[in-house]
Order: structure tokens, then sequence, then C-alpha cells
């Protein structure tokens, strides 16, 4: 407990909460209280706050990229996104962050 809670001070200080990642795949058994995530939660608002996952693994990414990138995920991503016809005719590579499964595309 030392160990642990002078680490978290020492992150806090040096760069503030949002250095901290609350996340938590762990343990879990019968009934909400003994679930990893709110537990953790719960204990890092204690101490300010902390950076969190949105989304799930692939949609968050692009989610979240996409608006530094692209513009706003949902119109350029869903809306607009470039026909398969067109992408083969105009390009000579293309890059994935990830893979690409047909049932996806």
């Amino acid at each position: 407990m030392d160990i642990a809670s002078a680490e978290l001070e020492r992150v806090r200080r040096a760069h503030g909460n949002e250095a901290i990642f609350g996340g938590s795949y762990g343990w879990a058994s019968a009934g909400r209280f003994h679930h990893a995530q709110s537990q953790i939660h719960r204990f890092l608002n204690c101490i300010g706050g902390y950076v969190a996952h949105t989304d799930n693994y692939s949609y968050a990414a692009v989610n979240n990229l996409a608006p530094h990138v692209v513009g706003r995920f949902s119109q350029v991503v869903l809306d607009d996104a470039t026909s398969w016809p067109v992408i083969v005719e105009h390009t000579r590579m293309m890059v994935m962050f990830g893979g690409l499964p047909k049932k996806n595309a």
C-alpha cells in the first residue's frame, strides 16, 4: 500500500491526474460491488480523477483519432466514406491501423 500510494502521489505531483490511467481487466465476482472497473474508478476519483477509456477497442480508436486527422468521424467515415471502386482505381498504397476484415468493410 505504501509503495502504490507513494507512486500515485509522485505521478500526480509531477504530471497531474491526467497521467493516471484508470483501467482494469482484473478480477470480478458475483455482484456489482466486486466489479474491478467500478472499484478502481471509485478509488481514483477519491484522489482527484484519472483518464479512462472510451467506447471499445476499434471504434474508440477511430472515433478519437479521426477528428485530428480527417475531420468529424461520423461524417467522414460513416456518411461520406469513399467507395471501394474509387479506392481501387486511385490508390497505390493503403496503410491500415489494425486490420481490414471484409465483414467490417
